[in-house]
C-alpha cells in the first residue's frame, strides 16, 4: 500500500523551521471566557460581545433554532437565542463553532479534517458527561475533549500545504492519510497549545493522552478524555452503542446506563453544532481531493430501494432519492452536494411510515449533474435501529 513517508519529511521540515500555519485562537470565544470567568455578567453583556462578530451572531441564532431545540418556537433575536441556549452553553458553542470553522476549510484532505473535528466535538460532549459522574469539572473536561486532538487538524493542513507546493498527485485511502497525520498530531497539538497560550491542564492532556500513566497529577482527566475518545470511536464505527461495547472499554455499569440514556441528546447536539458551523473556503487548497473514494462505505448486503428522502435543516430542507439500503446506512442521489464526514438529519418516506435518523456522510461522488452519496447511521436509538433493520429485511 502506498504511504506518505516522503511528504512526512516535508512536514518535519515545516515544524523545524517553525513555519506551521496555526489558526488564531477564536477572539470572540476568548472574550466570552474572560467575561464569564469574572462572574459579574448578564445576557446583555454576552450579547454585546457576540454582536461584535456578525458571523458568530448568525451562528448562535442558527444553533438556537436547530434540532437541539426541536419543538421550540423559532427565535429571530440574539437576546432570545442566548437566553434559550444559556450562558455557559453559548460560550461552548462559540468555542466549538469557531474552532470548527478553522477545521473544516476546503482542501484536498478536507474530509480528514471534518472527521477529526466531528470526533473532537463528540468526545467533548462525552467528556463533559463522564466528568460529572467522575466528579471532575465539566467545563474543563469539555475543552480538554475538544482541543486535545486539534493537532490532527493542523497536521492535515500541513500535508495539504506540501501536496500543493510539490504538486503531488498521489491518491490514498482516508485510513492511509489518517495514519500519516497521526504521527504528528501530538507534537503539532503542543505547538498549537503554545501559540494559543492554553492552560497547563489542556497542555498536559495533549501531551499525555496516549500514556496517562506518565502524568499521575492529571491522570483522572486524561482517563476521562481517553474514555470519551473510545466512545466517540464506537459511534464512528457502529450505528449504535451497546452496553457490552461500553463495558469492554472500561466504563462502570452506572456510567454505561447513564450514557446510554444520554447518547441521543449528545448525538443531536453534535449534529446541530455541525450544521450551524460556518465553513470556510480559503482559496489556498483548490486542488482535487487526494482521498480515494470507495465504491461503497456501507456493509453488505445492500438492497435497492427508491424512496423520497429529505435532509432536514433549520435553514431549509433539501430533497434526495434513496437508491439502496444497508443495515448501517443508506445510499441516495441528488443535485445538492453533501460534504463527506459532515452530519445530517434525514427523513426517508418508507412505505410503512417515515424513518428519521442522524447520519454521517460517508461518500459523495459526482456523476454528471447529480451526486451519488451514502450516509451511515449515527447513534441510532434501539427503537429506531429495530425499525431500520426490519425495513432493510423487508426489502427484496
Amino acid at each position: 500500500m502506498e504511504d506518505a513517508k516522503d511528504l512526512e519529511a516535508l512536514v518535519v521540515d515545516l515544524i523545524k523551521r517553525d513555519n506551521v500555519n496555526i489558526p488564531p485562537y477564536p477572539a470572540v470565544a476568548m472574550r466570552l471566557q474572560r467575561l464569564m470567568a469574572g462572574g459579574d455578567y448578564g445576557i446583555a453583556d454576552l450579547q454585546r460581545v457576540i454582536e461584535g462578530d456578525p458571523i458568530m451572531a448568525a451562528t448562535i441564532l442558527r444553533y438556537a433554532n436547530s434540532a437541539a431545540f426541536r419543538g421550540v418556537t423559532a427565535t429571530s433575536t440574539l437576546e432570545a437565542a442566548i437566553t434559550r441556549i444559556g450562558a455557559k452553553e453559548v460560550s461552548k458553542i462559540a468555542l466549538a463553532t469557531t474552532i470548527g470553522a478553522s477545521a473544516i476549510v476546503s482542501g484536498c484532505l478536507s474530509q480528514l479534517r471534518r472527521r477529526s473535528w466531528r470526533l473532537a466535538m463528540t468526545s467533548a460532549l462525552l467528556c463533559r458527561a463522564l466528568s460529572r459522574w467522575r466528579r471532575q469539572d465539566p467545563e474543563e473536561a469539555f475543552i480538554c475533549g475538544l482541543l486535545h486532538d486539534f493537532g490532527r487538524v493542523v497536521a492535515t493542513a500541513c500535508f495539504e500545504e506540501v501536496i500543493t507546493r510539490t504538486r503531488d498527485l498521489r491518491v490514498m485511502t482516508e485510513a492511509a492519510w489518517a495514519e500519516a497525520v497521526d504521527r504528528f498530531h501530538v507534537e503539532l497539538g503542543l505547538v498549537t497549545a503554545a501559540r494559543w497560550n492554553l492552560p497547563p491542564l489542556i497542555c498536559a492532556v495533549i501531551m499525555a493522552h496516549h500514556v496517562p500513566e506518565s502524568d499521575p497529577i492529571n491522570k483522572t482527566m486524561i482517563e476521562i478524555v481517553n474514555a470519551g475518545d473510545a466512545v466517540a470511536a464506537l459511534l464512528d464505527q457502529a450505528p449504535n452503542l451497546t452496553a457490552p461495547d461500553l463495558a469492554a472499554i472500561g466504563l462502570r455499569p452506572d456510567e454505561t446506563e447513564s450514557l446510554l440514556a444520554e447518547v441521543g441528546t449528545i448525538a443531536t447536539a453534535v449534529a446541530s453544532i455541525d450544521e450551524t458551523t460556518p465553513g470556510k473556503d480559503t482559496g489556498i487548497f483548490r486542488i482535487s481531493s487526494r482521498v480515494l473514494a470507495p465504491t461503497s462505505a456501507l456493509a453488505e448486503p445492500r438492497k435497492e430501494g427508491r424512496f423520497p428522502m429529505r435532509v432536514l435543516r433549520a435553514t431549509g430542507d433539501a430533497n434526495y432519492e434513496t437508491t439502496h439500503f444497508a443495515r448501517d446506512g443508506v445510499g441516495f442521489t441528488g443535485a445538492s452536494m453533501l460534504r463527506e464526514n459532515s452530519m445530517i438529519r434525514m427523513r426517508i418516506e418508507a412505505p410503512k411510515g417515515p424513518l428519521e435518523a442522524l447520519g454521517v456522510v460517508s461518500l459523495c461522488v459526482s456523476e454528471g449533474n447529480a451526486r451519488r452519496m451514502e450516509a451511515k447511521l449515527f447513534a441510532a436509538e434501539p427503537a429506531l435501529l429495530k425499525l431500520w433493520l426490519d425495513f432493510h429485511a423487508s426489502l427484496p
